[in-house]
């Protein structure tokens, strides 16, 4: 979190520079928007260009969709409280243009969100009870997201609006429990009887034992591809050009950097040591031609060829 924080400053300046102006809020925005699109969204990039499991592969997908229909959800919920679908008292302050850019949902089911928070798509903002007295999570769609979809982040002040986000409108259980009924599939090896979402917490409590057929750990969760999507995934894995994860970061970083890097800061953008850099470059240079390396001034310097740029 700290080196997103020096990178959206360090985006902040380059913004100020270019506009010949002190850094001041719409310089700040500017930064997350573009934090976002060029860092953030790298992850759902990937799972279209780069090498991983088939089911890495499929759990992008999956999560991608699910962020997008979250995304949609939002700004039905601002439209609904602009027309005054919702009448509760506590939208009146903001109707015009409503904060909605949290939701809830129930603890049971907050592990499906693991993985968007740990690429910062969403953040775990609040625990709380919901109006019918259920322990629910509160999370918040990144602060750059929103900015990207014109959805307003935060909510209204003052200790009245403390309990803003657990209206019935910011409830997404019916939201997420639809995604995992048509991703996931609960199933025992041994009889093949498929139970639902609401007895998985059962089940890990009891060691994924079937209650049907008594056999020891044989309940599963299998992925469900979505057919919406399962034809592009098997086309991707049919191509043999596919960069290893880390040597695909590398390009994208590097073309939006200008094409032209040094070991360096390549080692320090990755988090990793400019050995590592050597690395994952060789391929890209020697078998790929989508970079040249150089000395200059005794650093190493990466120049993304022709053909590198135009696969990317």
């Amino acid at each position: 979190m700290v080196r997103h924080l020096g990178l959206i400053l360090d985006y902040a300046q380059d913004y100020s520079i270019s506009r010949n102006e002190k850094i001041n809020i719409n310089t700040l925005n500017e930064a997350a928007k573009r934090f976002y699109n060029e860092r953030l969204a790298l992850f759902f990039e990937e799972g279209k260009s780069a090498q991983m499991t088939y089911d890495e592969r499929v759990e992008i997908f999956h999560l991608h969709a699910l962020l997008i229909s979250i995304i949609e959800r939002q700004k039905e919920i601002k439209t609904s409280i602009r027309t005054n679908k919702y009448t509760a008292k506590i939208f009146d302050k903001e109707r015009t243009n409503p904060y909605t850019s949290h939701f809830y949902i129930s603890k049971k089911i907050e592990h499906i969100m693991g993985t968007l928070e740990l690429n910062f798509f969403v953040n775990k903002y609040n625990e709380m009870s919901s109006k019918n007295g259920e322990k629910v999570s509160i999370y918040a769609l990144n602060y750059g997201l929103c900015l990207n979809e014109n959805i307003r982040w935060g909510k209204p002040e003052g200790n009245d609006a403390r309990t803003y986000f657990i209206e019935s409108p910011f409830n997404f259980n019916n939201l997420v429990m639809q995604f995992l009924k048509e991703t996931n599939e609960i199933v025992c090896n041994s009889c093949g009887y498929i139970y639902t979402e609401d007895d998985l917490e059962f089940l890990k409590r009891h060691n994924m034992n079937c209650l049907e057929c008594g056999a020891r750990s044989s309940v599963v969760v299998k992925k469900r591809i979505s057919e919406s999507f399962k034809d592009e995934i098997e086309e991707i894995e049919k191509r043999g050009n596919l960069l290893e994860r880390e040597q695909y970061a590398f390009m994208r970083l590097a073309i939006i950097k200008g094409g032209r890097v040094t070991a360096r800061e390549m080692a320090l953008e990755l988090d990793v040591t400019s050995q590592k850099i050597g690395w994952m470059t060789k391929k890209l240079e020697e078998e790929y031609y989508y970079l040249t390396k150089s000395r200059e001034g005794g650093n190493t310097v990466y120049t993304i060829s022709e053909l590198g740029k135009q696969m990317f």
